[in-house]
């Protein structure tokens, strides 16, 4: 007597055993069983037990790095193309890149180049540029409000106290009790800061004609008309006449 290979549990029988394998053929006492599961591994069993967890923020994140694990570890099939993409892929397109055609992101790099350069040039004065709007302001008139600076200057309240505390430690500005009113201070200039109002401006000036160089100067008024305009649209503000945008505006 001999077990019979094909059927589980074994039994006693009098056939001889196959050679074939047990799940891959029935046997006398049943029919062919399934092959025998094979079972995940530790990535497999994770991304299981998170899917488990259900569908809420907790269970999508352990999904998300469960699978992650089991796409590193070989488990899980990743197929390359983009979701919702066709099976025949097509001629590659030549598209310009978001930046190139993203407004903000020129606007923004123009803006932190510009801060690059005058932050070089002011560096000898003992000027930082988140210093500079400040000065102007207080260029233009002495003796504002932490208030008047803001709307000025259009930074919030308390970016501007900590500039005007770093101003103020750095001997640029003081602050005392305003007379009309004693529960505010009006912020004025020191002698210090008027004595490098001509070496700061000069600064400035010298840093927007490098930026400038080699365009025209009606080409600059338009563009400094245009972003007029993109300010006054994202104020909420109606836009300014084309003759009042770029009057007298220089680089």
């Amino acid at each position: 007597m001999v077990l019979c290979i094909a059927c589980y549990p074994p039994r006693r029988t009098c056939h001889d055993p196959i050679d074939i394998p047990s799940h891959a053929a029935p046997g006398p006492h049943g029919p062919a069983r399934r092959p025998p599961r094979r079972r995940g591994t530790r990535g497999g069993v994770r991304l299981r037990r998170a899917r488990a967890v259900g569908h809420g923020p907790r269970g999508r994140a352990l999904a998300r790095a469960a699978r992650a694990r089991a796409v590193r570890a070989g488990v899980v099939a990743v197929d390359p193309r983009p979701p919702g993409s066709a099976t025949t892929r097509g001629p590659a397109v030549t598209r310009p890149t978001f930046r190139a055609e993203s407004l903000g992101y020129r606007v923004n790099d123009l803006a932190r180049l510009l801060a690059h350069a005058l932050r070089d040039r002011i560096a000898p004065f003992g000027v930082v540029p988140g210093q500079f709007p400040q000065l102007l302001a207080l260029y233009e008139e002495d003796g504002l409000t932490q208030a008047e600076l803001c709307r000025r200057v259009r930074v919030e309240q308390p970016t501007m106290a900590n500039t005007l505390s770093r101003m103020e430690r750095d001997g640029l500005v003081t602050r005392a009790p305003d007379p009309a009113d004693g529960r505010r201070s009006l912020v004025h200039l020191t002698v210090r800061a008027r004595m490098i109002e001509d070496d700061l401006v000069s600064a400035a000036s010298s840093v927007n004609v490098d930026a400038t160089r080699g365009v025209e100067q009606e080409r600059l008024s338009t563009f400094m008309a245009v972003l007029a305009e993109l300010v006054d649209n994202l104020e909420g503000r109606p836009a300014a006449s084309p003759s009042v945008a770029d009057g007298g505006s220089t680089p």
